[in-house]
């Protein structure tokens, strides 16, 4: 299966927006940070 450019784009952004929504409402992200 070849990776579309659209597809590669969409995922990246959907796994950077879940990434930020567990940072932003995890207390060790916060902390972290």
């Amino acid at each position: 299966s070849s990776w579309d450019t659209k597809d590669l784009i969409n995922s990246a952004v959907i796994i950077c927006i879940l990434v930020l929504i567990l940072i932003y409402f995890s207390p060790i992200g916060i902390a972290g940070m």
